[in-house]
């Protein structure tokens, strides 16, 4: 499965290797659908969350995430039409934020969410899309 596109750098040529790509550049990366194909929920925990047990399998169905490096202390999250909630309503931004304070990062990303995964569906768009980010910003 091909998880990664073209690095795309207003002032050079397209890259294909986005690591290699200089600060600033424009790193976009698919961020898979998937389908449950078993879930059971095994306990809840003290936090409100639940222990489960679940099977999934990848759909071919992707959002395009686009992530841009800043040198602000600025995390954006934006999509075409707007659907996407803003600041710590959004999946991406809360796991952006706790990444940074983490690990004490100062620098800033600007993320655009070309999104085809339909919100609501049930295919884990917002949880894809926030490990995709990670994932792409851990990688760098």
């Amino acid at each position: 499965m091909k998880d990664k596109l073209e690095t795309r750098n207003p002032n050079a040529e397209t890259e294909t290797d986005f690591r290699q790509a200089p600060r600033g550049a424009i790193r976009s990366v698919l961020s898979p659908a998937k389908v449950n194909l078993f879930l059971k929920i095994v306990s809840r925990r003290p936090d409100g969350y639940h222990n489960l047990v679940s099977i999934v399998d990848i759909v071919s169905l992707y959002d395009v995430i686009h992530l841009q490096p800043v040198p602000d202390d600025i995390v954006t999250v934006k999509d075409r039409g707007n659907v996407l909630p803003d600041g710590p309503a959004n999946t991406i931004y809360r796991a952006v934020m706790a990444l940074k304070e983490k690990y004490n990062i100062n620098s800033g990303v600007h993320v655009f969410v070309e999104k085809n995964i339909p919100i609501g569906s049930g295919l884990g768009g917002p949880s894809s899309n926030a490990a995709t980010a990670l994932k792409e910003m851990a990688s760098n």
